[in-house]
């Protein structure tokens, strides 16, 4: 079993989960409960709200957080709103409106968990430039504090790698729109490495894994989207992790000296976690038990 407690340069990868973040809390939680710390947290989506939470030293008040949170708490739906605007602007009568939800009430929500608060580690999110297609990671460094004139920006960091296209609006920074990173990569472990390469541990909590049920009902097109959309994430994550096993087993082996081996700790699911748009305590609860045992159960293999 690994001894976290001798690895110096420990680093956090957290996975895209939307409504699953429980998932991600519960897991985490256990962890740091058995002596795991980090020098570094890495999110993706919903999991750089977790990796935000950390850093700053404030997974009680997550805790506390997702066992009461409601869906208003994090979007509004806007979807005859949408529509409507959609089809004005094909008409060129509008500009569009983007997103299904609207996600300023996870902004405002964000800033006041981030105001007056300071990071204790260094902290990164990836999101990926609307125009360009290429990620991007918003890094903010440990010792930097929110300030009122300041959180807003910081929020909006945080508030990109959770925008889901199609789902939640683009987030606007420095005349840039950035969206969800989990198109890119749903569980980073690459850009965890490349942001720590001397770590002695990477720390992975994902919430890819679980195969979703065949769809019993299907009135229309739109009833595939969601879970096609999952599809996608979800060979997203495995190329994440296929990249991950091939090039550690090449390290450790010897067979390539350009590679470093990182011995890791695993956090995945073996249950259909919360709907990637539900923001709901009933769902989340649950998730956050079965994170504590399925990280339980890793720390048994290591």
């Amino acid at each position: 079993m690994v001894n976290p407690d001798k690895l110096v340069k420990r680093s956090l990868c957290a996975s895209g989960a939307g409504g699953a973040i429980g998932f991600l809390l519960g897991a985490l939680m256990v962890l740091v409960e058995h002596g795991y710390r980090h020098a570094i947290a890495i999110g993706v989506s919903s999991g750089g709200i977790l990796a935000l939470m950390y850093a700053m030293g404030r997974l009680e008040r997550m805790l506390e957080l997702l066992s009461t949170i409601e869906d208003d708490d994090v979007a509004n739906k806007r979807l005859l709103a949408w529509g409507f605007r959609l089809g004005t602007h094909k008409l060129g009568l509008s500009d569009p409106l983007h997103g299904a939800y609207d996600n300023r009430p996870l902004l405002e929500l964000l800033k006041r968990e981030m105001i007056g608060q300071t990071m204790l580690i260094d902290f990164v999110c990836v999101s990926v430039n609307s125009k360009t297609g290429r990620e991007m990671w918003w890094q903010i460094p440990a010792g930097t504090t929110f300030s009122k004139g300041d959180v807003e920006y910081f929020a909006k960091m945080v508030l990109s790698t959770t925008a889901i296209p199609g789902v939640f609006g683009a987030v606007e920074i420095g005349g840039e729109y950035y969206t969800d990173g989990g198109s890119s990569t749903h569980t980073p472990i690459e850009p965890t490495k490349i942001m720590m390469p001397d770590a002695d541990h990477i720390t992975i909590l994902s919430t890819a894994g679980f195969e979703a049920k065949p769809l019993k009902h299907i009135k229309s097109d739109l009833d595939h989207a969601p879970e096609r959309a999952s599809d996608v994430l979800a060979k997203v994550a495995e190329v994440d992790f296929l990249k991950f096993h091939y090039k550690n087993e090449l390290a450790k082996c010897g067979c390539r000296d350009d590679l470093t081996y990182y011995p890791s700790t695993i956090v995945k699911p073996e249950q259909e976690l919360a709907p990637t748009t539900r923001f709901h305590h009933k769902y989340m609860v649950p998730d956050i038990v079965h994170g504590r045992e399925m990280a339980l159960k890793a720390l048994k293999k290591n």
